[in-house]
């Protein structure tokens, strides 16, 4: 019974076994069939679920039966595929999934390329359109700060910055359309060119006043710089104007901080050796102060250790100054024959209208109509250096009285090209600038009393000449020119030469001849001083008698 026991246990026990073994099998079948449920093929090949593909949609894991082909192709639906042929569907199908996501791809980085490139275009356009709108932003503040100077300008109450940008909005100008817009505002055609030069506006300026205009200088600096170059400022000549203005400025500012600390310099090197130094420096150019620079670098660089570096320091802070001086001084005597070059064109424009609308010309004018034509020149061969054209526009700068005209080109006698001076060899013969007057106005004798009032005047007769004849340049200051009274070919006019020597040619004008007026206090005065031969007279008054 215990043999059948033992043998009825073992049995039991493989049964049991056989039992459990199965059950694994069946649930690791489970197990792995809810696998390649989870993860279908389609999902293994090119990683797409029902709830994560990018056509959207929810049945892409289940196999597609075209039922209506295969009924029209008379095939089965349940007819078994090779495995062999299956396979192969599939990796076709694979790869032509794969040359799709690969489309796809390279579609939608073409896609973020033109996205970019059309960014990138955006932005350099508005760049473009920001930097345009800039300089028109800068243009205007350029412009309004044109406009207040010109305000005060023409008002009377300049201040100092207006007065160094004076000769610029004088000669410089603006376009049709802002000059029309300008005049409206404040119209300078009116105001004189500013003859001083331009640093020695900082004098008698106290510190406060000094930072003002610095700021001012560097505002127009700044919006000159930001401008596009015009023609006058074509090579930067404007901007390097308030450049060294800028320089001049900041050497006043620190002369006054010092004054007004009590500060001195005398320990930091002698100032007696200083300013023996630097009054050198007064009377020369800006290239011969270049070359001085230069020079003290060089000094400075083959130093043995002998040298007082604090001392020659020193002095280049003050070259640089005195450089920024001389670049101001030549800046400012290209303006005055700019200025010089303008008044002759409106001169000459004047004329030409005058000459086809005579009838609008002055008396003055229409009385010596009848010899222009003789008497007229218009040489080019005037003295045009600096020195001559500061006195011409200085002497214009006095202005007239109300009873005076400019007396110019139209009066000048064109003299005999025949002439020869001694001298013309080793010296280029010139024609002396000048500024001419003649007074004008009415003769109340008598008669004119008897037959006119002041409602209807009697016509203006000439009654005295002012001669401004310019020689800056003479080479033999120990003889003063003189001027010589000749005859014309009508009684009515004389002829008045004047003649200096090397190197200006002898210049004359036509003149109405009556008999002058010799005493000194009857206005008479013939000088030459500093360059300027100087001849007013008046013609003598003859009354009325019946």
């Amino acid at each position: 019974s215990y043999r059948n026991h033992s043998f009825t246990m073992s049995e039991d026990s493989k049964r049991k076994h056989k039992k459990h073994k199965s059950d694994e099998d069946r649930d690791h079948k489970k197990k792995k069939k809810e696998k390649r449920e989870k993860q279908p093929k389609l999902h293994q090949l090119v990683g797409y679920t029902n709830s994560d593909n990018p056509f959207g949609d929810t049945n892409l894991n289940q196999q597609f039966v075209w039922k209506k082909k295969l009924d029209k192709e008379g095939v089965k639906e349940d007819k078994k595929i090779s495995r062999h042929k299956k396979d192969a569907k599939d990796l076709h199908f694979y790869e032509e999934i794969q040359k799709v996501r690969g489309r796809r791809s390279q579609r939608e980085a073409e896609q973020e390329e033109q996205e970019r490139l059309r960014a990138e275009e955006s932005r350099l356009r508005e760049a473009e359109q920001y930097a345009d709108w800039h300089q028109k932003e800068e243009t205007f503040h350029l412009e309004q700060a044109k406009v207040r100077s010109k305000i005060r300008l023409v008002e009377g109450r300049e201040k100092p910055i207006d007065i160094l940008a004076k000769n610029i909005l004088l000669i410089t100008g603006d376009d049709q359309e802002e000059a029309s817009r300008s005049k409206k505002v404040a119209d300078i055609s009116s105001l004189e060119i500013e003859l001083r030069e331009p640093y020695t506006i900082f004098e008698g300026l106290d510190l406060n006043e000094l930072k003002e205009l610095y700021n001012d200088i560097q505002t127009y600096q700044e919006l000159e710089q930001g401008r596009e170059h015009t023609e006058h400022n074509a090579d930067g000549r404007i901007d390097s104007f308030w450049g060294n203005l800028a320089i001049v400025c900041q050497h006043e500012i620190d002369v006054a901080t010092r004054i007004e600390k009590n500060e001195d310099k005398a320990n930091v090197v002698h100032s007696s050796v200083l300013d023996e130094m630097t009054s050198s420096f007064m009377e020369k150019t800006s290239a011969e102060l270049v070359t001085i620079q230069n020079d003290i670098y060089m000094k400075l660089d083959a130093n043995d250790g002998t040298l007082d570096v604090q001392f020659w320091d020193e002095v280049l802070e003050q070259l640089v100054v005195f450089k920024a001086k001389a670049d101001l001084k030549e800046f400012h005597g290209q303006m005055l024959n700019s200025w010089l070059k303008i008044i002759e064109k409106k001169k000459q424009t004047l004329q030409e209208h005058y000459r086809n609308h005579p009838e609008e010309a002055p008396s003055s004018v229409i009385t010596k109509s009848s010899s222009s034509s003789s008497s007229s020149s218009s040489s080019t061969n005037f003295d045009g250096s600096d020195s001559a054209n500061q006195l011409m526009l200085a002497e214009r700068a006095k202005g007239m009285d109300d009873l005076e005209e400019e007396f110019g080109l139209n009066d000048e006698v064109k003299l005999s090209s025949a002439t020869h001076y001694w001298w013309e060899d080793k010296y280029r013969p010139r024609k002396p600038r000048y500024f001419n007057r003649v007074k004008t106005g009415y003769d109340w004798n008598k008669y004119n009393q008897t037959h006119y009032d002041h409602d209807n005047p009697p016509p203006k007769t000439v009654q005295g000449y002012k001669f401004s004849i310019f020689y800056p340049d003479l080479i033999d200051r120990t003889e003063a020119p003189r001027y010589i009274c000749e005859p014309s070919d009508s009684k009515e006019f004389m002829i008045l030469r004047f003649t200096a020597g090397a190197p200006y040619e002898d210049i004359a004008f036509k003149l109405v001849n009556r008999e002058w007026e010799l005493g000194r206090k009857s206005g008479f005065r013939a000088t030459f001083e500093r360059g300027v031969m100087s001849l007013f007279f008046n013609f003598k008054r003859h009354f009325y008698r019946k």
